[in-house]
């Protein structure tokens, strides 16, 4: 018996080029140079692997302050681990440049590509793609969702306490709005987590196992050529990325 799948592609697109790649890809654009990023012992590969990844940002934009904010996180991440290299370390401008050029290029992709990521396809890639089992993918991918939710919360409830007149003036009462914040968010998160995990189970995430059910899927998770070519690249860049230790 067939799983049962729906199509929700024209609903769930987000009109980004990198829209129409299987999640799996994204997850490969991730993991995949920042393994070889960690690998990198010179200057020449820091330089390569910071270009890859600018030269990527026509397809992985998630809009103009999106990316601008992440590239504005990576320029941080990048001069504080050259200040403390070189502050902590023997005073060598070129070894505190590699050592931080090494861990921007690990965080990179990472932050560009992150926020296309999709919880759900993603769950349906794992299980249809790789054939993964579908209890810990589902157990993830709520999970995966749940932060997203969770983020979104806590601007909200900085939003609520600050209509009612809750909010802090001055450090202390900006730790005081903080401490009350977050005792909140941590009931309500808690209660959260207990109705998801009890609807989970009332609503079959197990019934499939022990009766037969069919179980349901966001949608049906496709590889295509673009895929394949897409994924080379990355190999491609990753092995390049790689290879540089042996001429830097």
């Amino acid at each position: 018996m067939s799983t049962a799948s729906f199509e929700f592609d024209k609903t769930a697109a987000d009109g980004t080029r990198i829209a129409s790649l299987n999640q799996l890809v994204i997850v490969s654009g991730i993991v995949l140079p920042g393994i070889a990023a960690l690998t990198i012992d010179s200057l020449l590969g820091v330089a390569f692997g910071i270009a890859a990844v600018l030269l990527s940002l026509p397809f992985t934009h998630s809009g103009f302050r999106g990316t601008a904010m992440r590239l504005f996180a990576a320029l941080l991440l990048c001069s504080t681990m050259l200040w403390s290299n070189w502050l902590i370390g023997s005073r060598d401008v070129a070894v505190a440049a590699v050592a931080a050029g090494r861990v921007t290029c690990v965080a990179l992709p990472g932050l560009l590509l992150s926020a296309h990521i999709r919880p759900f396809p993603l769950g349906d890639a794992l299980m249809q793609q790789l054939r993964l089992p579908a209890r810990p993918v589902l157990a993830a991918v709520m999970a995966l969702q749940r932060s997203l939710l969770l983020a979104d919360q806590w601007q909200e409830l900085g939003l609520v306490r600050r209509s009612r007149g809750l909010a802090g003036r001055g450090p202390a009462g900006r730790v005081r709005e903080l401490c009350g914040r977050t005792t909140v968010f941590l009931v309500l998160a808690l209660r959260q987590a207990t109705t998801l995990s009890a609807a989970m189970e009332t609503r079959g995430m197990q019934a499939w196992e022990r009766r037969g059910v069919q179980r349901g899927e966001w949608r049906r998770s496709r590889w295509r050529q673009r895929d394949t070519a897409v994924c080379i690249l990355i190999v491609v860049v990753s092995l390049t990325t790689f290879s540089t230790r042996f001429f830097g």
